[in-house]
């Protein structure tokens, strides 16, 4: 018998305490059995975990495929600025390496931005890094890399400075 921390009760299974910590609204990292799947008292809960899981794991993914910098994007119509600015933060040391972070950068502030907002922000960056450090490069002056002023013709119609395309391989 295993006491429950969620309801003080009693449960046979590590999997019947999954269980109970589900249905009274509290959430745990572990997934419980495929066979007890259906038995979860909210559904909605564990789908939105998942995807939750999910979407920090392609947010990862996609991280490692951009270098890390600063990239502006183009919004759509109707959108309050033309264009949108944001850091995307990859930890080297810490507690959070190997984690990617994208936030949204208001003038000398950062924002966080929540899941979704960064999964799609980093599947827009991925799909042309150069280009997206590019623009922030073009409408800042600024290189998205290191953050050096442009003061070269060159790098500023690249966007970019020598030696941080190199870095980054876009030479």
């Amino acid at each position: 018998m295993i006491t429950c921390g969620q309801c003080r009760g009693q449960h046979d299974t590590v999997a019947q305490v999954k269980l109970c910590y589900h249905r009274q609204g509290g959430v745990t990292t572990m997934e419980p059995p495929a066979e007890q799947a259906p038995l979860w008292g909210k559904p909605s809960v564990a789908r939105r975990e998942q995807s939750r899981a999910g979407q920090l794991a392609e947010i990862n993914h996609l991280g490692l495929t951009v270098p890390a910098g600063v990239y502006a994007l183009r919004n759509g119509e109707g959108a309050a600025n033309n264009i949108s600015y944001y850091i995307v933060d990859r930890p080297e040391k810490g507690k959070w390496a190997g984690k990617t972070f994208i936030k949204l950068q208001l003038s000398d502030h950062e924002t966080k931005l929540p899941f979704q907002q960064q999964l799609a922000a980093i599947r827009r960056i991925a799909s042309d890094p150069q280009g997206a450090m590019a623009l922030y490069g073009h409408t800042i002056g600024r290189c998205g890399n290191c953050g050096r002023t442009l003061t070269n013709e060159e790098s500023r119609n690249a966007g970019i400075g020598p030696v941080c395309r190199m870095k980054n391989g876009w030479d």
